[in-house]
């Protein structure tokens, strides 16, 4: 399941990346989020740093991309801009005791300390 959609990413970058190119681009974003265990923060934040990291990968593959919404004023960097806003997003979800500040996928094994 995406976190968010073509449309959600949009509202925040003008990009000429055509919707299978950004559906690809959203499916590399959320399996981020997927692996760094953010999956566990509130859907409405997850769908965020999911538009935000679609954007900022968005910005990276399009040159021509621009700023939308609250990013119009942009960066000379809109790539940066826009991982650095979901960085501060996912901080924000570990400084609220949402996310635990370690997240660790692999299966313990006997003997492991836990």
């Amino acid at each position: 399941m995406a976190y968010c959609i073509n449309s959600e990413v949009r509202y925040i970058i003008a990009t000429g990346l055509s919707d299978a190119g950004l559906t690809a681009l959203i499916v590399l974003a959320d399996a981020e989020i997927d692996q760094r265990g953010l999956g566990a923060l509130p859907a409405s934040i997850a769908k965020q740093i999911s538009m935000l990291i679609t954007a900022s990968l968005a910005a990276m593959n399009d040159v021509t991309s621009y700023g939308k919404a609250d990013y119009e004023a942009g960066s000379a960097n809109l790539s940066k801009l826009y991982r650095d806003k979901a960085e501060a997003l996912i901080a924000t979800g570990v400084a609220a005791g949402e996310l635990p500040l370690y997240v660790y996928n692999e299966p313990l094994n006997e003997g492991d300390d836990y």
